[in-house]
């Protein structure tokens, strides 16, 4: 079999089975159709760069949730919607709503059943019919296995160009593509993958291996419609980019109902998995929107079909009005004029967060507002304006700031203010790369934030010493990256190439702030502490690097150097508001000693326990996700078992504490890994655990605080 291969930043290799045919994220060696394109060059055998190593694993486990999804909705009538709802078990047996493990707070479980009850399987059996998949009826008919075939081929392949590595060059075979000319890459990935399927199908022997209807029907969804449901559902790109492409082939008769509802299938299935956890079931679905909304998507996607009849910006508009009188807790009354649309697109791109990122557009300063306001009131397309929205200076082009609902829920449940501030100040220099011209009034540039999509903002401004956040124009100026690079040698002064921009986030944050919490940009006061606390942690010298640190001998009492009483000294060790994020390493005391062999120090660092509940979530996701581990098995794991065990470890863990609002990854339970035999191996026990993001300190002690002790 395959291997799908990663790189993290450390160029570390990491192999996984592959999910379809020969074709992977850069196959290794065997396959005959073994070709990565990228410069006009055939790869052959070697390996691609992904993601780094966290973000290469989930977008597997997201394939893979993708492809539970159809098995599970596939099987409704039997036992699909039990495990869509509440996942499977460690031997892949449907759970339910009563059972023990994983451990489940009443939330989880209240949501989970609602949407039980709540979803309307004859509707999805409806759409899985339109779309071929099933002969003579849903409950009583049987699968089209060329059509199956054909939806688990896309699944598996619809992604793929996410990998830099794989995004084709325009030959001269093909000749110009989609406004790309010959000699340049396709950035687009779902532009990218279309290439492929037309020009060079032979490199996914899946795809090439299915029946010629099978095949239109996956080039249809995937590029002919060119329509991305998951922009529309996230209100992530202007209405031109959105619908213009579908709206023809509708008005021209080309869009087959059977296709048109094998892509929403597929979409379902894709969204369905979106959560890297498959065991765990549906969990966007389920979890994080209303029960009711599931269902409304199936039956609202018959908006796209009044594209006969009504412009791209209408049949948005529409959409935006409906999604703001679904939303739970309400809203309020429809807004009405300069950032009303920005505000309505800000609040689907938050999903779940819509009060706190509401609160925070109508708190930031005029000047901030009125960027994000304009900007994602642009429709790119001439002559349309939103009813709801303000009268815009004509001209464009727009922009879609790909993955900006990934960086709006990943920060507005902490800080929904830092996240509007880079998503000002992305914008601000966009628009000052491509300033407003009526020739481009129909263009749409999509610019790329996948470098920062994950991260919290206070990790953004975490830069050594000569780097900088820079927003970069690709060759074909329709594109652009955001990446860290090194500032010029002559510092500020040097004048940038054309098609650079530096994006400087942290005065974006301060202007933002401003507005809305004026002390925020200040330093806090210092707090006379009678008792260790987590600030005590929390607050130290910033320059410094805290490795084994052991907080059962944590006194009152200062460095000497911290002594010192300067104003200096004071803002360094203060300014923690707006500061990078602890990045350190603590040894965690799992079994016993912890033992560094490469160093010869013992040291232990057992310093935190959670509060029973989270304590009792932790023994059972560990439990869950190793079971059927012994100690007589782990004993006999090579090193590469080994690590995996521990990234397992560290992916409950991940999820736990996301779960928890806490952006930390803390000390494992000696206590639970003894009494579930999980992970007792002593050569695969001691494993040092990376503190990987966190919210402000400020977050990070008040969150620990509420669920957290020092012993």
């Amino acid at each position: 079999m395959d291997s799908c291969i990663s790189q993290n930043a450390s160029n570390r290799e990491i192999e996984r089975p592959c999910l379809y045919g020969s074709l992977s994220c850069g196959s290794r060696s065997g396959g005959r159709d073994e070709v990565a394109i990228q410069g006009g060059e055939q790869l052959g055998t070697s390996k691609v760069r992904c993601h780094p190593e966290r973000e290469a694993a989930d977008e597997y486990q997201r394939t893979l949730g993708a492809l539970f999804s159809v098995y599970w909705l596939m099987r409704l009538h039997g036992d699909g919607l039990q495990s869509f709802v509440y996942g499977v078990g460690a031997d892949w047996k449907p759970l339910t709503h009563h059972s023990e493990v994983p451990v489940r707070s009443s939330d989880d479980l209240r949501r989970r059943q609602a949407f039980y009850t709540s979803v309307d399987m004859a509707q999805i059996g409806k759409v899985l019919v339109s779309a071929g998949l099933f002969q003579g009826g849903f409950c009583n008919g049987a699968n089209d296995p060329e059509r199956t075939l054909a939806l688990l081929v896309l699944t598996a392949i619809h992604d793929i160009m996410k990998v830099n590595s794989l995004l084709p060059v325009v030959t001269d075979e093909s000749g110009p593509f989609e406004k790309h000319k010959v000699g340049e890459v396709i950035y687009n990935h779902d532009t990218a993958l279309g290439y492929v399927l037309q020009w060079m199908p032979s490199v996914l022997p899946s795809y090439a291996g299915l029946p010629e209807a099978q095949r239109e029907s996956v080039k249809f969804t995937q590029f002919d419609m060119e329509f991305n449901l998951g922009w529309l559902v996230q209100a992530e790109a202007p209405p031109g980019m959105l619908f213009n492409r579908f709206k023809q082939i509708i008005r021209q008769g080309k869009a087959k109902s059977s296709d048109v509802a094998l892509y929403l299938v597929h979409w379902l299935t894709d969204l369905a998995g979106a959560e890297p956890y498959p065991q765990e079931g549906a969990e966007k679905f389920v979890l994080k929107f209303p029960p009711n909304l599931f269902v409304s998507f199936l039956s609202s996607f018959h908006c796209v079909t009044f594209l006969s009849t009504k412009t791209e910006t209408e049949v948005m508009e529409d959409y935006l009005r409906w999604r703001w009188a679904m939303a739970e807790p309400p809203l309020g009354t429809m807004p009405q004029g300069e950032g009303a649309i920005a505000a309505m697109r800000l609040v689907v791109m938050a999903q779940g967060h819509s009060h706190k990122v509401l609160n925070a557009f109508r708190s930031l300063p005029d000047s901030e507002r009125k960027v994000l306001s304009e900007e994602l009131t642009r429709t790119a397309r001439r002559g349309q304006r939103f009813e709801l929205g303000a009268e815009l200076d004509a001209g464009g082009p727009a922009f879609l700031v790909y993955y900006a609902p990934a960086l709006v829920q990943k920060n507005c449940g902490t800080d929904p203010e830092g996240a509007l501030a880079v998503l000002v100040e992305i914008l601000r220099q966009a628009r000052s790369l491509w300033p407003l011209q009526d020739a481009a009034a129909d263009d749409t540039v999509i610019i790329q934030i996948d470098t920062v999509k994950g991260s919290f903002v206070s990790e953004l401004l975490l830069l050594h010493p000569g780097e900088q956040w820079m927003l970069k124009m690709l060759p074909n100026k329709m594109n652009a990256t955001v990446a860290k690079e090194s500032a010029p040698e002559g510092g500020v002064e040097t004048e940038l190439p054309t098609d650079k921009r530096v994006l400087d986030f942290e005065s974006s944050l301060k202007r933002c702030a401003a507005g809305s919490n004026p002390d925020r940009s200040k330093s806090p006061k210092k707090k006379k502490k009678t008792a260790p606390s987590l600030n005590d942690f929390f607050k130290k010298d910033k320059k410094k690097k805290i490795k084994g640190t052991n907080l059962n001998n944590a006194t009152n009492e200062k460095p000497a150097e911290e002594k010192k009483d300067t104003k200096k000294k004071s803002e360094e060790d203060d300014g923690w508001h707006e500061e990078e994020v602890v990045q350190a390493t603590m040894k965690v005391e799992v079994a016993g000693k912890l033992v560094r062999e490469e160093e010869k120090e013992k040291e232990e660092a057992s310093w935190l326990l959670l509060a029973q509940p989270v304590k009792a979530s932790v023994d059972a996701q560990l439990h869950w996700q190793l079971a059927g581990s012994s100690d007589s098995s782990l004993a006999s794991q090579s090193p590469g078992d080994a690590q995996l065990h521990s990234q397992s470890i560290r992916t409950s863990y991940r999820k736990l504490f996301e779960r928890h609002n806490v952006g930390l990854v803390l000390s494992c339970f000696k206590e639970s890994l003894q009494e579930k035999h999980a992970y007792s191996h002593k050569g695969a026990l001691h494993r040092n655990v990376v503190i990987t993001h966190a919210p402000s300190r400020t977050l990070a002690a008040r969150e620990l605080g509420r669920i957290t002790s020092i012993t």
